[in-house]
């Protein structure tokens, strides 16, 4: 009866060390940036631990996101409405606990959807896959995010050719053998092809 009780005490000691529960930290909030919808969010985690946050940030409602402050904004659905979204981005150094405000790593003037990030541990690059304007766009940034390259499309490498929407989430690195440093995504193929 005594060991129970020990260990029970030293259980709540332990406990009492520990962070409280744990607390929910929003990222993306609907309205932010005047964007009413921020979906398919994906977040990696470089070497460094900074971590990046990418969404679509869309200027319009419907097509699964509905937020409370929407009715203001045209919805997807709408005769004469044109899809006009983004690809925005958040960091963090601090574990989540905070996040920078929006930025648009792959600029603003095409709509652009379904960002897939990954970290290539071996060169130290985030890469950023996502369909731009119905073509597989790729940037790269070898600075965490601060920077990035110009787009590359890599529609030629799907033969053949249909709309090949990446993610949702994020991509992965083998860390083993065989193809050990191989980049993973994955994608929709074809499947809103009409």
């Amino acid at each position: 009866m005594y060991i129970i009780h020990i260990y029970v005490i030293i259980s709540f000691i332990i406990l009492s060390l520990c962070d409280p529960l744990i607390n929910t930290v929003p990222v993306f909030i609907h309205g932010e940036g005047g964007y009413p919808c921020i979906r398919i969010p994906a977040i990696i985690r470089t070497d460094t631990g900074k971590l990046l946050a990418f969404a679509e940030c869309r200027r319009f409602t419907g097509d699964g996101c509905n937020p409370t402050n929407g009715d203001e904004y045209p919805k997807q659905e709408q005769e004469g409405a044109t899809y006009d979204g983004r690809i925005c981005l958040k960091t963090s150094v601090d574990d989540g606990y905070t996040w920078s405000n929006l930025s648009f790593p792959a600029g603003t003037t095409k709509k652009m959807d379904d960002p897939e990030p990954v970290f290539d541990t071996i060169s130290r690059t985030v890469i950023l896959m996502f369909k731009c304007e119905d073509k597989l766009t790729m940037i790269r940034s070898s600075d965490e995010g601060e920077t990035w390259s110009d787009p590359v499309d890599h529609s030629a490498a799907i033969k053949p050719y249909a709309t090949l929407l990446p993610g949702p989430s994020s991509g992965l690195q083998k860390t083993l053998e065989p193809n050990k440093g191989r980049l993973l995504w994955i994608g929709h193929y074809g499947a809103y092809d009409k």
